[in-house]
């Protein structure tokens, strides 16, 4: 990352060299000027997929040193959830105040949905017949839901050819919400208090939830909104591909602030005590926060944008 934000900022910074040329050819028509209106998209999926080629990754796993990096930073386990959530995949638009000078905003979205489904034995069948094959489903089901937006002013440097460089200074804030449910197939009765479940549906197994409660498993856990605020610098270049159409490369200075209430997960288990399958709901980590300093990927390492008058 830090030799691709080296190259960027060089040639950023060797544009306006390119407008001492007398003999290149008049490309202003192809540029922006006051009154346009500007709609990029980003390109980060093609270029995580490029970065995942380069760094041999097989399994599909986004790899933040890869090219186009990771606009997205969570941990994925909801029930130890933590840090800031910024998308991936963004729309850019953009404003002219004159030539060199726009107002410019980014909206991204993050809706991951996730169900899965997985075998295990029928506890009851089995105590039944013990060489039944009998099975019932273990499911989760995960969700996150948040977004993003950046708002600022940005300046470009370049006249009269292709290349342009472009500097913005922008305000983010960006929110993320995660809720996961577990459904089992064995339910949890007297004789039977700790049923089978899959390894997969449910990687935490039992737990002990007191002396009444010797054993509990995973039915439900949520994370409330998590915000993010902060301020961004972009450095970058926009090479014009055709008139009022470029391609765009930025990288993001970011200074961030997260904040993210407590957190709980909810269990069940057989009360020993009172003969009943009982719901338990347990804290999994207090208030926190988290402050960021640094080149992230926000609203877009590589885009294309298209120019309207």
């Amino acid at each position: 990352m830090k030799r691709i934000f080296g190259l960027i900022l060089a040639a950023a910074m060797a544009v306006p060299s390119f407008a001492g040329d007398k003999e290149q050819k008049d490309y202003s028509a192809y540029l922006p000027e006051a009154g346009d209106i500007a709609l990029g998209l980003n390109l980060n999926p093609v270029t995580n997929f490029l970065g995942q080629m380069f760094n041999n990754s097989v399994n599909g796993s986004i790899n933040n040193d890869q090219i186009g990096g990771s606009g997205l930073l969570w941990n994925q386990d909801v029930t130890t959830t933590e840090g800031f959530a910024l998308p991936m995949v963004s729309i850019q638009g953009k404003y002219f105040l004159d030539d060199n000078i726009a107002v410019r905003a980014n909206i991204g979205m993050v809706l991951n949905r996730q169900n899965r489904h997985e075998y295990v034995q029928d506890d009851a069948a089995v105590a039944a017949d013990p060489l039944s094959q009998d099975k019932v489903e273990d499911a989760y089901h995960a969700s996150v839901t948040g977004g993003s937006l950046s708002a600022g002013i940005e300046y470009r440097m370049g006249k009269n050819h292709r290349f342009q460089g472009v500097f913005s200074g922008n305000l983010l804030y960006s929110f993320y919400t995660a809720k996961t449910t577990w459904d089992y197939g064995n339910g949890i009765t007297e004789i039977n208090q700790t049923p089978s479940i899959d390894g997969v549906v449910n990687t935490m197994g039992y737990v002990a939830m007191g002396t009444n409660i010797p054993s509990a498993r995973v039915t439900k856990a949520s994370a409330d909104v998590n915000h993010t605020i902060g301020l961004v610098g972009t450095v970058g270049i926009e090479y014009f591909v055709a008139p009022k159409i470029a391609i765009g490369a930025e990288v993001d200075l970011a200074l961030l602030y997260s904040w993210r209430p407590s957190q709980t997960a909810t269990y069940e288990g057989y009360n020993t005590l009172s003969g009943t399958v009982d719901e338990y709901i347990n804290k999994v980590s207090p208030k926190s926060s988290d402050f960021v300093f640094g080149t992230q990927n926000i609203g877009g390492n590589l885009y294309l944008m298209f120019y309207f008058n």
